[in-house]
């Protein structure tokens, strides 16, 4: 089937060695790879051209493991994490089998009052975010400790929303970008921290000049780096890798780059991206990458796109948000990974309403439709969300 799409040209150009500095930290940029981005108009791609399979994963729905809301999703080794509404997490089998809740809402030692993130490390122990402090339980649910981060916040206007894992226990990333921060005269409010175990700050990058808010979805693990999203106005995909901050990719959209300066004002950003969106690609978020391919959005006239970027031929496919492909299940955008493959949730609702669209035509479904169609036959429209599993195509 074939869907409208804008085509992205990548290059790959390697910068030579240098530094850019961010405050009091620097960032390395060696070898990045630079996505340059050109708008072509009228052309078409089958979408088998991105993804050679989908498989369907559903989540048990019972009264103990209800999803209101997917803040995030994060699949590691054998299991699935849903955080759920900033209220609990919830832990399924990779075949969608409810096994545990870490729920302990409280103010009291090993409680959370608010939980805004969570990883999990090679060893399953699984870290979750409260207001300054993480806590870090046991695969099977157990507290094992907890860091306070208390003098941290009180020094650094820092309110942590984010945070990403270090290979050095005790030690983690910290995003908070401008939550809770109305001025930084003094120039000494920073987006991101690493901090350690006392809680005391070892580097600090991004200072803060404008508006920042956090997803919950700035940090991804890929291979053996964490990316790192970035700030508006900047074009530069980051990485941790071997405990350092480095630039990885830039990308590069020609005549549609952003050129006006973003406003110092961390208020508000919204008349400024509603008029810089008219004109310019904006807004690079939610990359997510494989061995593979890569996948970002970005907003252009007040609309969300999709890119797939394959690694192998250096070409990326842009679509609209929500695409509707005849007599195709279509992801609407990606949330994660997990291995070579990306993952996409799908409220139930939105899975009930694809196959009533696609059984309109039933005769002109493959086989591979009708079975994929055949697994989620029994879902209603109250159950919880779908995992939609994709196994990405090699394109040469």
């Amino acid at each position: 089937m074939r869907m409208n799409i804008i085509l992205i040209v990548v290059s790959l150009v390697f910068f030579s060695k240098c530094k850019i500095t961010h405050g009091e930290s620097e960032i390395a940029r060696k070898d990045v790879k630079e996505i340059k981005v050109e708008e072509l108009t009228g052309d078409f791609l089958k979408i088998d051209s991105i993804f050679n399979s989908i498989t369907a994963v559903k989540l048990e729905t019972n009264e103990n493991n209800l999803i209101k809301h997917c803040q995030k999703v994060l699949l590691s080794n054998d299991r699935i994490y849903i955080l759920n509404d900033k209220s609990n997490l919830l832990v399924f089998s990779l075949d969608g089998k409810f096994i545990q809740e870490i729920s302990r809402k409280g103010r009291g030692p090993g409680e959370f009052f608010e939980l805004r993130d969570f990883q999990v490390d090679k060893n399953d122990n699984i870290y979750l975010l409260d207001y300054g402090k993480i806590l870090m339980f046991s695969k099977g649910g157990n507290l094992l400790d907890s860091f306070s981060f208390r003098k941290f916040c009180a020094k650094s206007h820092c309110n942590p929303l984010e945070f990403a894992l270090t290979d050095k226990f005790g030690e983690f990333y910290l995003w908070g970008g401008s939550f809770g921060i109305k001025s930084n005269r003094n120039k000494d409010c920073y987006a991101l921290y690493k901090v350690d175990k006392s809680s005391d700050i070892i580097e600090r990058y991004f200072p803060l000049k404008h508006l920042i808010v956090g997803n919950c979805n700035r940090f991804r693990s890929f291979d053996d780096l964490i990316n790192v999203e970035p700030v508006f106005g900047n074009d530069t995909i980051y990485a941790i890798r071997d405990n350092k901050f480095e630039a990885r990719y830039a990308i590069n959209c020609g005549d549609r780059s952003l050129k006006e300066k973003v406003p110092e004002n961390l208020s508000t950003l919204s008349k400024f991206k509603s008029k810089v969106s008219e004109n310019y690609f904006i807004d690079f978020r939610n990359f997510i990458e494989t061995k593979g391919w890569c996948h970002f959005k970005f907003s252009f006239k007040k609309q969300v796109y999709n890119a797939y970027y394959c690694k192998s031929s250096n070409k990326t496919f842009v679509s609209r948000s929500y695409p509707r492909v005849p007599n195709r299940f279509t992801p609407h955008f990606m949330h994660t990974n997990y291995g070579d493959k990306m993952v996409a949730i799908a409220n139930a609702y939105q899975i009930v309403k694809e196959i009533e669209r696609l059984l309109e035509n039933k005769s002109e479904l493959s086989d591979d439709e009708l079975r994929l169609i055949s697994t989620l036959s029994d879902i209603k429209a109250t159950d919880n969300p779908v995992l939609l599993i994709c196994e990405m195509k090699e394109v040469s």
